[in-house]
């Protein structure tokens, strides 16, 4: 007796992306999605796609898609013939960076005294507080300049965007805006940045 096992095949794309640089990027969001179909089908939906925007370039792009409202319905539509096939998961670049501020900055140090930040829900209450607060207790240009600088301090290069952010610099900012912050709520999280 044989068994045979189908191996699933699942392709992934992103759209949004722009590296490391989650706040000086394109747009705010981030979209990951996941497509399993079978390659028969999916080759004709593809060439349906092409014939139907009149698409020219070597690889079908969203944008081709876009522009035709009745494309994207017959996709994404009650009956769409995506549905079943598609998962997206969508994130926000900047919600995402203050998670990271959180997990990176104060989580670590939490756990190496012994504080579990994740077990009653801590850790996210603290990034939803920044978050939600931040931008009010800040003023945009502090808030855009504090989330920023923490990304690119994470990254490895800086490309496009200015000067790399420097550790000491970062934690200057920190303490500038834990000061001039106008939320009891986000000085308290800076204050254990």
């Amino acid at each position: 007796m044989t068994a045979t096992t189908d191996i699933a095949e699942i392709f992934c794309d992103e759209s949004g992306h722009d590296g490391e640089n989650l706040m000086a990027g394109t747009t705010p969001v981030l979209a990951h999605s996941s497509l399993h179909m079978e390659l028969a089908e999916a080759t004709d939906l593809v060439a349906y796609l092409r014939r139907k925007t009149k698409a020219q370039s070597p690889a079908l792009k969203s944008s081709d898609v876009l522009r035709d409202g009745q494309a994207i319905d017959e996709l994404f539509g009650a009956n769409g013939k995506l549905g079943g096939h598609v998962q997206v998961y969508l994130v926000e670049k900047a919600k995402f960076a203050v998670g990271k501020i959180i997990d990176l900055l104060i989580e670590e140090e939490a756990y190496r005294r012994g504080i579990n930040l994740y077990a009653g829900g801590t850790a996210k209450q603290m990034a939803d507080d920044l978050y939600e607060y931040g931008s009010r207790a800040l003023g945009a240009e502090g808030w855009n300049d504090l989330v920023s600088g923490f990304t690119s301090l994470m990254r490895t290069k800086q490309r496009k965007g200015g000067e790399k952010e420097a550790v000491d610099s970062f934690f200057e900012k920190v303490d500038t805006y834990r000061l001039k912050s106008r939320r009891d709520k986000v000085s308290r999280v800076l204050e254990l940045v």
